[in-house]
């Protein structure tokens, strides 16, 4: 619809010769509308912008003024306009109009030319003119002096900057006077020191501690309710205590966004509800809620000698009383001994005090200089204190004798063995060759090879993953990487060696040396591979994104690189750490007590321990959430949960080891297995068994672990045979399922009964895989070549082939089978699906071979929503339709619109590069209902005006025949 201003009536004011009733800003504006070259007649909505120029952009001079409804007849309009104050000031201005159909929520089109204001308006600015002959000084209109006022001004002309008697004055600024006068009621911010007297206690503040009422203040709790992704409720699951005002709640979560909660509490001070004031959008079952801690009130100085009559509980430690206490002491705990007067009895001394009288059982060690007795009873007395000879009596029965059998039924270990072994039973298989290997194993994303470790690495005892870089420490010292090497990662130094540890950054690695020093290389726009001058007395390492940690043999910890989000200020005061790990943007800390300390970016709560967090032992970190390793070989996790990274799976347990990715997390358990959960690329391969270590990468999307892998030296077996299952997981056996990695050449018929993995490749030599027992060669998979036939028919490529039909591309996902091509005896063809109804057949929708049917179930639909009809109708008549042709078809010729500009006007589809047909045909539809609405519209208001006419022409006629009835009726 092409809407455009003909031409400007006029500008109609209130009359301007009575100069007794005040003007008021608003003017009556008149216009006529063309639509299409034709009058305009309709219901638009009209925008109206006052400018200081005729040219875009201009200067706006008044905020666009947005009349709804304004009703158009056969071009004509007539609405009201009112800018208010200041607009007209004898400068020139010009008038900009938009419009758009009435009730659209589209944008208004912008009218050409603006149209320029005539003077009329400009009456507005001296409507008492006529009065200015009595002036003395007329220079403008505001320059009056004010001797030549006369009478009193009445308060409504007085400015509201002016305070007046007999209302309330707000002053925004200093208020400064000799003497104030009066209560004070509604008075805030008052300078104590302007107080006299004594200030009552019902007008201290809750967070004042009384001699007579006891001081705590609890943290209240809830619970949001979400149904659908929208926050539609709260609980309150504890209301707390000491709440002076309503405190902020939140609702935490990864996914949500918009949502607004208030809380009520009491005159007590506790928390009674909670109420949803916005429910928001896109939240997940695992949403939290955060209600804000009341005044604390828990920490105070009693100087002076103070009375408390009830019962007070000072819960914080740092909470001092330089003062005295008077009574009996009654539930006192945690006395500070040096406080102490008197002689404390022996009955109020722990259990674990030694008395002089009484038989003493001391559980640790005890140590003196000399002791006194027969030593009768003495138990785990040092080798070092015995002097003498033990007579075998006196030994016990566990101490192996030379000249007895001896059974022993731990573990053996020794050098070398002597004899025949005969008898021996359960022999390790490292026993039998001469050494064990460690190698590494990787899978995840691998796209430059970041998880295929060189050939040839073994003894390999840590590994680290950066974002698309790998590094691995082998025991003798070195260092070797592979993957990425953009930022120079996969470059070790030269001469690097006797390494000890290694981390593993974003772009960057770090190398912990024998000697306490850490050397760093690869990227460094943060300073992250840079060491700190000097540092030494370094046992561990540890890097995150672009920020590195070095653990001191004095348990303190030095960080250096991105301090974007603080993980860099370590949390002045820590020591006594134990184990650490590196985030994404957040570092984390064990302390010798088992409790953790993090700090840096808390985006997703990845730095936020969890309350009562205790007995841990070691901790990991990925891109934004943390674990934790209890001592109990149980696991903790917490912060972003997008791809279930803090999921722990139900009954882990027996953990040894603990590291994390990107958005994935894994535990090493006891037996040597590994368990994996969050992001795909975590997904442990099948049987992986024997794993002694697993490497950390907070940025990556890959897994690295060690395998200690056994070799058998066949020189070391001398006679018999060794049962399958003491050979090493690398040995085929026919009984077995297989896994062949390297290059193999079967030249033999051999059968295998169990399943064969050919990890590396399997060639068939343009031969068949039989898939059926016996002599069955009707189902298999094969490689037939251009002029081979198969049931007749030439083909070249993979066919896996049956009686009934057959299929190519089947992959299992989850549960379900993807088949990207199947085909059934029927002649039937599915892509994406494993029963074809139709000749052919993509997923749902279907061709019977004279057209295509495409889906449109309704229970395959979800998010409906009604739409615009009139707006869709507009856009369709603005869209470009032209004849074209595909480059790679010059010869056929096309009509119709252009994705992008489809993609512009309705913003459907996944892309602007292609429309879907189901996308076409609805637009057209609903262009079609729109047309329809717009015709019944313009049909309704013709019969309006007909009838009009109608009934006005029957009026004429009635007029005419009395005039030539000589009037009669």
């Amino acid at each position: 619809m092409k809407l455009r201003l003909l031409f400007l009536l006029n500008l109609l004011l209130n009359p301007l010769c009575v100069s007794a009733t005040p003007l008021g800003t608003a003017f009556t504006y008149q216009g006529r509308l063309s639509d299409g070259g034709a009058p305009a007649s309709g219901i638009y909505d009209l925008r109206f912008t006052i400018y200081d120029s005729t040219n875009n952009a201009g200067g706006i001079v008044a905020s666009p003024l947005t009349n709804s409804a304004v009703a158009v007849s056969n071009g004509l309009f007539t609405t009201t306009l009112d800018f208010g104050e200041g607009v007209f000031d004898a400068a020139d201005r010009w008038l900009e109009i938009g419009v758009r159909t009435n009730g659209s929520v589209g944008a208004f089109t912008a009218l050409s030319p603006r149209q320029p204001l005539t003077p009329a308006p400009y009456a507005l600015y001296a409507p008492n003119a006529g009065a200015a002959k009595t002036a003395t000084t007329a220079l403008t209109a505001n320059g009056v002096s004010a001797a030549n006022i006369l009478g009193t001004i009445p308060d409504a002309r007085l400015s509201a900057n002016v305070a007046l008697l007999g209302g309330n004055a707000a002053f925004a600024g200093a208020v400064t006077a000799m003497t104030f006068n009066g209560s004070g009621a509604g008075l805030t911010n008052v300078p104590a020191a302007a107080l006299s007297g004594t200030i009552a206690d019902a007008r201290l503040s809750a967070n004042i501690p009384r001699l007579n009422v006891a001081t705590t203040a609890v943290q209240a709790t809830g619970s949001p309710i979400v149904t659908a992704g929208f926050i539609t409720g709260a609980t309150v699951t504890s209301g707390g205590t000491g709440y002076v005002t309503a405190p902020t709640v939140t609702v935490n979560d990864s996914t949500g966004s918009n949502a607004v909660l208030a809380a009520d509490i009491s005159a007590g001070g506790i928390v009674t509800n909670l109420t949803v004031q916005n429910a928001g959008s896109g939240y997940s079952a695992d949403a939290t809620l955060a209600i804000d801690p009341p005044p604390s009130n828990a920490y105070q100085v009693f100087a002076g000698s103070n009375y408390f009559s009830g019962v007070n509980l000072l819960t914080n430690v740092n909470n001092v009383v330089a003062g005295n206490f008077s009574g009996n002491g009654g539930g006192l705990v945690n006395l500070d001994a040096s406080a102490l007067a008197g002689t404390v009895p022996d009955a109020r001394l722990s259990s674990n005090v030694a008395l002089l009288n009484g038989n003493a059982a001391f559980a640790g060690s005890l140590t003196a200089s000399v002791f006194n007795g027969s030593g009768a009873g003495l138990s785990n007395v040092p080798s070092g204190s015995l002097t003498g000879t033990i007579a075998d009596s006196q030994l016990s029965a566990n101490i192996a004798r030379l000249n007895a059998n001896q059974t022993f039924t731990g573990t053996v270990t020794a050098g070398g063995f002597v004899g025949s072994g005969a008898g021996l039973t359960n022999l390790p298989v490292s026993s039998v060759g001469p050494t064990t290997n460690s190698l590494i194993v990787g899978w995840g994303d691998n796209g430059v090879g970041q998880a295929t470790a060189p050939a040839g690495v073994s003894n390999v005892v840590a590994v680290g993953a950066g974002e698309l870089h790998s590094l691995a420490l082998k025991n003798d010292g070195t260092v070797v990487t592979w993957g990425y090497n953009g930022n120079g990662q996969t470059t070790v130094p030269a001469g690097l060696n006797n390494v000890v540890a290694v981390a593993a950054g974003r772009y960057h690695n770090l190398a912990l040396k024998n000697d306490g020093t850490v050397v760093g290389w690869g990227g460094n726009g943060s300073g992250e591979a840079t060491v700190p001058a000097g540092l030494s007395n370094v046992v561990a390492v540890a890097a995150g994104s672009f920020h590195s940690l070095a653990l001191k043999g004095n348990g303190t910890i030095v960080a250096w690189g991105y301090n974007g989000d603080g993980e860099t200020n370590v949390p002045a005061g820590l020591t006594n750490v134990t184990a650490m790990g590196s985030g994404g943007f957040h570092s984390l800390a064990v302390k010798n007590d088992g409790t953790v300390v993090a700090w840096g970016q808390n985006l997703y709560g990845g730095a936020t321990v969890p309350a009562g967090l205790s007995n841990v032992t070691a901790v990991a970190a990925g891109f934004y959430h943390s674990l934790a390793l209890k001592n109990d070989g149980t696991v903790v996790a917490w912060g972003y949960n997008g791809s279930g990274a803090t999921n722990v799976p139900p009954g882990l347990n027996n953990v040894a080891a603990v590291a994390a990715g990107r958005y994935h997390s894994l535990a090493l358990k006891n037996d040597g297995t590994v368990v994996a959960w969050g992001s795909s690329y975590s997904m442990v391969p099948a049987g992986l068994t024997n794993i002694i270590a697993i490497g950390p990468g907070c940025a990556a999307n890959h897994v690295l672990a060690i395998q200690r892998q056994h070799i058998i030296s066949p020189a070391t077996l001398v006679d018999g045979t060794l049962p399958g299952a003491r050979l090493p997981d690398n040995v085929a056996l026919l009984n077995a399922n297989q896994t062949f990695t390297g290059q193999n050449t079967f030249a033999a018929q051999n059968t295998f009964s169990g399943e064969v993995t050919a990890s590396g490749g399997l060639r068939l030599n343009d031969a068949n895989l039989w898939l059926r027992s016996g002599s069955d060669r009707n189902s298999g998979l094969g490689w037939f070549g251009t002029g081979k036939l198969f049931n007749g028919v030439s083909v070249d490529g993979p066919v896996l082939f049956g009686q009934l039909g057959g299929a190519l591309g089947a992959t299992l996902v989850g549960a379900y089978t993807n088949i990207a091509l199947v085909w059934k005896a029927n002649g039937n063809v599915g892509i994406g699906t494993a029963n074809p109804t139709n000749r052919l057949m993509v997923v749902n929708a279907r061709c019977d071979g004279n057209s295509w049917i495409n889906s449109s179930d309704r229970n395959l639909k979800e998010n409906f929503r009604p739409v615009d009809t009139k707006a869709i109708l507009a856009k369709v008549a603005a869209l470009p339709i032209t004849k074209w042709n595909y480059k790679s078809d010059p010869s056929s010729e096309h009509l119709g619109p252009v994705a992008q500009d489809f993609h512009a006007n309705f913003g459907l589809g996944s892309d602007c590069t292609s429309i879907a047909t189901v996308d076409a045909s609805g637009v057209a539809l609903a262009a079609i209902q729109g047309l329809n609405q717009k015709l019944m519209e313009e049909l309704k208001r013709r019969d309006a005006e007909n009838a009009a006419l109608k009934e006005r022409l029957e009026k004429l006629e009635r007029w005419l025949n009395q005039q030539l009835n000589g009037g009669a009726q």
